[in-house]
């Protein structure tokens, strides 16, 4: 079946001989008509080879703007997202996070007895490695497991968050952003069970 033609506007007809300049000038209802997918080129006078071409010079600079935005992307999506332990600022980022989580918590009334026999240099040295092992850095944890190192202590659910919320705080105070807190906390927080109740 042959498609049906639509006729141009009375302005359309009488423009058709004129160099029309910018798009700013072209009437929209003087391009071809598109129906079901197929372009309806009108039948009157010479501006329509006109109009179909600024037609298809539209179409092609769209589907050009649409590509450069699908490479960008692509670009975007090709860029490694940087580590946790990149993002805490390598061994030196980690260590004043460890220095400010020990003074926040053996300083908390809520839970520095917790820490009344501890060997803070050791204590230290092993929360380096453990949080920046959790981060993806080159680091390996090499104290006790969670479990025997809360051995006999029977920390209790409440204490594990106050000690949470110190952490939180110190991240906080040497200006960590949210989405990197979260991040550690994500990994922190799961080794709850081997903490509380041993």
């Amino acid at each position: 079946m042959n498609p049906s033609h639509d006729s141009l506007p009375r302005h359309c007809e009488e423009r058709s001989g004129e160099a029309i300049q910018g798009l700013a000038a072209v009437h929209l209802d003087c391009f071809p008509r598109i129906r079901s997918g197929v372009a309806m080129t009108p039948v009157h006078g010479p501006g329509a080879v006109s109009g179909q071409h600024r037609w298809l010079a539209m179409r092609i600079g769209w589907s050009l703007v649409l590509l450069s935005l699908l490479l960008l992307l692509g670009a975007c999506a090709s860029i490694p997202r940087s580590s946790l332990y990149q993002q805490l600022g390598g061994a030196e980022g980690v260590a004043s996070l460890v220095d400010a989580i020990i003074e926040k918590s053996r300083t908390d009334p809520r839970i520095g007895g917790l820490f009344a026999e501890t060997d803070f240099d050791y204590f230290r040295e092993r929360l380096i490695e453990q949080i920046c092992e959790l981060a993806d850095g080159p680091c390996e944890y090499t104290g006790l497991p969670m479990s025997d190192a809360h051995s006999g202590m029977d920390i209790s659910e409440r204490e594990f968050n106050w000690f949470v919320e110190d952490v939180e705080q110190a991240m906080q105070q040497i200006g960590l952003p949210l989405a990197v807190q979260n991040r550690l906390l994500a990994r922190l927080v799961p080794m709850q069970a081997e903490v509380i109740r041993q």
